[in-house]
């Protein structure tokens, strides 16, 4: 039975896969691997704010909230290559 291999040297030396990470950590970072980064806290405040609002009126309607976030850019990424993503 072949080993698996880890999927950045599986993927490695095949342009056609573009790899960007969710969030910045050691293994994004590590990896050299591109990341959209957004700011935890205001994920929480934004998340807390549905949760409490969805308590206090039970039938509102859902919504959506939009945070800002950030490419950091390595060089993972490549255009027009399909996307996959790392969750992180």
């Amino acid at each position: 039975m072949r080993a698996r291999l880890p999927i950045i040297e599986r993927l490695s030396g095949h342009r056609s896969f573009a790899v960007i990470g969710l969030d910045e950590n050691d293994l994004t970072a590590g990896l050299g691997v591109s990341a959209v980064v957004r700011d935890p806290q205001e994920v929480g405040r934004q998340a807390a704010r549905l949760a409490i609002d969805r308590i206090a009126e039970p039938e509102r309607p859902p919504r959506t909230v939009t945070v800002s976030s950030t490419l950091i850019h390595r060089g993972t990424e490549e255009a027009n290559a399909p996307i996959l993503a790392l969750e992180t």
